[in-house]
């Protein structure tokens, strides 16, 4: 069975990384007010969404 590397990163509004996992089924703890940045990247694609605190 192949095995996929993940990346899941928090960006705050200013493009600085505030969390980082390489586990796909991860939970962040996101306490800051403002909007926030999510980018999965995975073996040939991503996703990125916006969230708001």
């Amino acid at each position: 069975m192949p095995r996929y590397i993940y990346e899941v990163y928090i960006y705050d509004m200013f493009g600085n990384i505030e969390y980082f996992s390489t586990s796909l089924n991860v939970t962040f703890n996101i306490s800051t007010p403002g909007i926030h940045i999510i980018s999965i990247q995975g073996d040939g694609w991503y996703g990125e969404g916006k969230i708001q605190i």
